[in-house]
């Protein structure tokens, strides 16, 4: 035997007809689809169970214990009633006794009436001391008048949201005696 490999002619391929004259092939047949590779790439591997990527968490409504929009229980509205009016007290220092029943207004008040209220209260009557507060503060070249104004809604305002603030942790309704209705 020879170790030369067997020679094979590459059969070629009928020659097609020749083109007419107006250079067209006589029988106009379309040209036949490119040949399709002998090999096909295999399909990407799999992974074992248990080896490939975590599933996707299930999609779930908020925890139930908690809703937001949920209205209060008794409790929860007496203690959000007196927060009103405690944060006023609370913010003394920084000047922004508004702040605190803002917010709880605006958290609370689709969420219970009790609270509305008593977060509305608290703050009409803390922007009324603050205006009083600027009213006094411009008195105060006129004869030390200013003086002694601020000296009274300061403590008719501490009475005043210390009182408020027993009656909502009471649940009783409150209302200050002298107070701009603004926010209702």
């Amino acid at each position: 035997m020879t170790d030369r490999p067997a020679e094979h002619p590459d059969p070629e391929p009928p020659a097609a007809p020749a083109p007419a004259a107006g250079g067209s092939t006589p029988l106009d047949l379309p040209a036949p689809p490119p040949a399709a590779p002998a090999w096909h790439e295999p399909p990407a591997p799999v992974p074992p169970p248990g080896y490939g990527p975590p599933p996707p968490p299930p999609r779930t409504a908020p925890h139930p214990a908690y809703p937001q929009d949920a209205p209060l229980n008794p409790q929860q509205e007496r203690t959000w009633a007196w927060v009103s009016h405690l944060s006023a007290l609370l913010a003394l220092v920084t000047g922004l006794n508004f702040i605190g029943p803002l917010v709880t207004y605006l958290a609370f008040k689709d969420r219970s009436q009790f609270v509305r209220e008593h977060a509305a209260e608290s703050l009409n009557f803390q922007i009324t001391t603050i205006i009083a507060g600027f009213v006094s503060v411009v008195l105060i070249p006129l004869f030390g008048l200013g003086v002694l104004l601020f000296l009274i809604v300061f403590i008719g305002w501490l009475i005043l949201t210390v009182m408020a603030t027993i009656a909502a942790n009471n649940g009783q309704r409150f209302r200050y005696p002298v107070n701009l209705r603004l926010v209702k």
